[in-house]
């Protein structure tokens, strides 16, 4: 996670899920087909605030904050656990660089008690650093691959429905080893996201 942020297109777009969403968690009654859906499926956004570090980076850290977009899908092992996977991706342009992070995580969702929303959440996988800029008079492309971990905890509004809301709160880090830039070699670059938004969920 270098310097990043992403566009405020993410805002927008999560708050009008959220509203088009929000009554049919309301009002729909769950049904026997509801219950019986095996499969689920989600997308959302929010905001996210990270920071960067190198084993032999000077000076200050590398804060930077702003949108993300998350789209995650699977089965539900039970009525309180759910396992698939999950992208999370959000990036930043600036100054004729463009830089974007993407985690490709498998994850585990799980409600501790029946009777509430309340619900931990875990993945595991690989992250995408992905750099573009110009050097020599030509755009160049890197993408360095990595480690990727989140965890988290929220709640679901409106589970059993056809349609939920679960806002959620969680941690990002990514290991990527060494990048190499035109100022220098990175090394051991080390990147952690805390995000705070919302998925609108179906099934």
């Amino acid at each position: 996670m270098i310097a990043r942020k992403a566009g405020p297109v993410a805002v927008p777009l999560l708050a009008a899920m959220l509203l088009a969403a929000a009554p049919a968690a309301a009002q729909e009654q769950p049904s026997a087909t509801a219950k019986a859906s095996r499969w689920w499926a989600g997308a959302g956004g929010g905001y996210l605030a990270s920071r960067s570090d190198c084993s032999n980076c000077e000076g200050e850290r590398s804060y930077n904050d702003g949108g993300a977009l998350l789209f995650q899908g699977g089965l539900r092992a039970s009525e309180r656990v759910l396992v698939g996977g999950e992208v999370f991706t959000f990036g930043r342009s600036d100054s004729g660089v463009d830089v974007r992070d993407t985690f490709l995580l498998a994850i585990v969702q799980a409600r501790p008690f029946t009777r509430h929303g309340f619900f931990l959440k875990g993945g595991y996988g690989m992250a995408i650093v992905k750099d573009t800029f110009v050097a020599d008079g030509a755009r160049v492309t890197s993408r360095t691959w990595g480690m990727g971990l989140m965890y988290g905890a929220g709640w679901v509004f409106g589970e059993g429905h056809r349609v939920s809301v679960a806002p959620f709160g969680a941690q990002y880090v990514t290991t990527v080893g060494d990048i190499v830039a035109q100022a220098g070699t990175a090394e051991n670059v080390v990147g952690n996201g805390w995000f705070a938004g919302a998925v609108v969920m179906f099934r």
